[in-house]
């Protein structure tokens, strides 16, 4: 371990080690457990070491020491160690503690499956008459213990017919776009849509002005009042006149003003509707039959999302009734700054509640992914990933790449997919039946945020 990595740089009172005082009181470090992990996943380690244990970190400080030098008589680099030694006595040995406390701290941890969240904090230490004790204190993250999660009871999909869809979508096109046949005579009334030129002004003050505005009179997408005025009117007529608009009008510029309208009817069309052939052809299509086949397409699309979502929502919500435990603070607040970041105006406490559900899902499906090397990703499945998520932003995989390094968001991305891979994995392992209970829809889907 280099200098600049000693164990002792952090401390409870921000003090590097080596200018800590060493205690001199007496310790009954056998009585301290190894490790030991508070409620709040703050971690105690213990870590000891006799004198002969320093020799070797003492000789490689000393050896790198040498390197970078100069003693009087001697090039850089060509002094003896052992005036090294003599010179660097007492930072040798202080660097050799260090680093050896630091790496046996760092097996304890791992031998234990604990994740530092933070650099360790030094509550106690003890040097004297040959041995070196130190009481470490860091934030962790324990192992998930892992309860039930295959073969999670979950309600089926209720079947859904394609063709109704289909159906349902052509009808809401042609609700999106109306035929309109023109009106030569007649007057407007609810139901035609106008073609009209108009301008508002307030006093001499002109708020707007349109040509060939298309008014769908009686589709209540107006002010009322405003259309009360209109209706009656022939094509080629002009009127002039006063509405009142009030306080809480959507529109700033006219709430609680009596505002002047000068409109002109230049055409009143009636609303018919377009056969499926008439609409495939006015959208592009050839003819009616490929404008199915694509709906056809996206619906089935969506229906597999949708059953997809039915399914995660499920198994997420089981998932976290199943596996209570509490989270790392740390964890909790660096997502709620992300959260923060995409929805300031979200409440503090939901901003809390959404955090830990985040949190906690992915240490989940993080645990389980871990127990299942069968189903982790691979790097040609990352690879294709990276070639669909370029395609779909029109750029290339290397730009794709570097754009998510650049944003910080790589891993996180990677995350995404191995998180998704566990969730298609527990779907398939559910037992899928039809159950009495209702399911519950608010629950996490992962999202794919990462990508930006």
């Amino acid at each position: 371990m280099t200098e600049e990595h000693t164990l002792g740089y952090v401390s409870t009172e921000e003090v590097p080690m080596q200018e800590m005082p060493i205690e001199q009181h007496k310790h009954n470090h056998d009585e301290d457990a190894p490790v030991s992990v508070s409620d709040d996943n703050i971690a105690k380690v213990n870590v000891s070491a006799e004198e002969q244990e320093l020799e070797p970190y003492q000789r490689q400080y000393i050896q790198e020491k040498r390197k970078h030098v100069s003693l009087k008589g001697f090039r850089k680099g060509t002094a003896p160690e052992s005036m090294i030694a003599r010179y660097f006595k007492e930072e040798a040995r202080q660097s050799a503690r260090d680093s050896l406390l630091y790496n046996k701290y760092m097996k304890l941890l791992q031998e234990h499956k604990l994740q530092p969240l933070s650099e360790p904090k030094v509550d106690h230490i003890h040097d004297e008459d040959g041995k070196v004790f130190a009481r470490l204190i860091v934030d962790v993250l324990q192992p998930v213990v892992l309860g039930q999660y295959l073969g999670l009871e979950i309600e089926q999909m209720p079947l859904k017919s394609v063709e109704e869809a289909v159906k349902k979508t052509f009808a809401e096109i042609k609700q999106s776009y109306p035929k309109l046949t023109d009106l030569p005579v007649g007057v407007l009334e609810k139901g035609n849509v106008a073609v009209a030129d108009f301008t508002v002004t307030d006093s001499d003050k002109e708020l707007e002005k349109q040509e060939n505005f298309k008014i769908n009179v009686g589709a209540n997408l107006y002010y009322q009042p405003f259309e009360e005025q209109i209706i009656g009117l022939n094509v080629g007529e002009n009127k002039e006149f006063d509405v009142s608009f009030p306080e809480t009008y959507h529109k700033e510029d006219f709430r609680g003003k009596l505002i002047h309208f000068n409109l002109t009817v230049k055409e009143i069309k009636k609303i018919d509707e377009y056969t499926n052939d008439e609409l495939a052809k006015m959208l592009g299509y050839e003819h009616e039959e490929k404008m199915r086949d694509l709906l056809t397409k996206e619906v089935e699309n969506k229906q597999k999302d949708d059953e997809h979502l039915f399914y995660e929502n499920q198994i997420l919500g089981q998932l976290l009734s199943a596996h209570q435990f509490k989270i790392p603070r740390k964890l909790i607040d660096n997502e709620i700054v992300k959260i923060h970041a995409e929805h300031a105006e979200m409440p503090t406490e939901q901003m809390e509640e959404v955090a830990d559900r985040f949190v906690r899902t992915d240490l989940i499906l993080h645990a389980i992914y871990e127990r299942h090397p069968d189903i982790q990703l691979s790097q040609e499945q990352f690879n294709a990933k990276m070639a669909e998520l370029a395609t779909r932003a029109n750029d290339s995989v290397e730009n794709t790449l570097q754009k998510l390094q650049t944003a910080g968001k790589l891993q996180s991305y990677a995350n995404y997919l191995s998180n998704c891979k566990v969730i298609d994995f527990l779907i398939e392992m559910a037992d899928k039946k039809d159950l009495a209970q209702p399911i519950v829809e608010d629950n996490i889907k992962i999202e794919e945020k990462e990508n930006g």
